[in-house]
């Protein structure tokens, strides 16, 4: 089934609600009765309808009830108490937290110029530890990428600088990927690469790593990837859509032929994209319908909005 288009201010039933968080539609109309935790609003016909901050509170319900909370002891929390509860750390929004992470980040980028590797994957960890997974790529590995990019280019750092850091974060990354994965066979299944000409895909694998976190199945290619073999991968894996990431060069002839022959391929498969470089990608993008991310918070609004599931296989 394939996944539908971005809608930020979108409104859910009480089905796509049960099937996105796992709870059966008769447990939370009894959670609202007993608890009032949410108040949806009702359609015309007395439908409930959820808004995407009633979904992502009742998901954040759900998670502290698997950890072992009972659902009548933590009904009248907050989003971040909960948070704590879930991840055993503060969530975003604490002034503490950022001075924290600031700190983090200039540590990564001294270890980074010295080679000191083995601390470099040592603040990595700290941060995973005490940092939620959307505070570390949001606050620290994305911001890193940047900079690293950034210093790159003016001669700050060298080439083998650059490649020891990103090694590191692969690495690093592709362990959350291991720890966070919790897919199904109704999950929705995506595969994330590059095209050709796209070397760079340490941005579209923390995408992949965001929508894993969210239940979901992401089939990482690596990059630089022929658009056919994309296309013939999507039907392979009976995928739900495409996400790529596109970082450079601005304007690319032949990255533009190759997004518009993917779609051809592929005609009604979503193609999500994300990267610096999409901005200049503007035309191509809008002509083939492609959804964009400007960032992972964006990202993770799309994935809310498409709660959906595939359909068992038949034993």
């Amino acid at each position: 089934m394939y996944l539908k288009s971005l809608h930020m201010d979108k409104t859910y039933t009480i089905k796509a609600v049960s099937k996105e968080i796992n709870v059966s539609e008769s447990l939370l109309r009894a959670w609202e009765r007993r608890y009032g935790l949410i108040s949806p609003i009702r359609s015309a016909t007395g439908r409930r309808l959820y808004s995407q901050d009633d979904v992502f509170h009742l998901s954040l319900l759900k998670k502290a009830v698997d950890k072992g909370h009972a659902i009548g002891a933590i009904a009248n929390l907050e989003n971040r108490d909960l948070e704590k509860l879930i991840y055993g750390r503060q969530e975003s929004g604490s002034d503490t937290n950022k001075e924290d992470m600031s700190y983090l980040y200039t540590r990564c980028i001294s270890e980074i110029k010295e080679l000191r590797q083995e601390h470099f994957e040592k603040t990595l960890l700290q941060a995973s530890v005490e940092f939620s997974l959307n505070q570390v790529l949001d606050q620290l590995i994305l911001p890193l990428l940047a900079e690293i990019g950034n210093q790159w280019r003016d001669g700050t750092l060298r080439i083998h600088h650059e490649h020891m850091a990103t090694q590191t974060i692969r690495n690093f990354i592709n362990n959350l990927r291991r720890a966070h994965s919790s897919y199904t066979t109704t999950s929705p299944t995506v595969i994330s690469t590059t095209l050709s000409g796209q070397a760079h895909d340490l941005g579209v694998l923390c995408a992949g790593l965001t929508l894993i976190s969210g239940g979901w199945r992401v089939i990482h290619l690596g990059a630089n990837l022929p658009f056919y073999e994309i296309a013939a991968s999507f039907r392979q894996a009976d995928a739900d859509a495409i996400i790529l990431g596109i970082t450079y060069p601005n304007q690319d002839a032949t990255a533009e032929a190759d997004l518009r022959q993917l779609r051809q391929m592929v005609p009604d498969a979503p193609i999500v994209v994300g990267g610096r470089a999409i901005e200049s990608y503007d035309n191509v993008l809008s002509s083939i319908h492609a959804i964009k991310f400007e960032d992972l918070n964006n990202l993770r609004a799309w994935q809310l909005s498409n709660p959906i599931t595939k359909k068992p296989e038949a034993l």
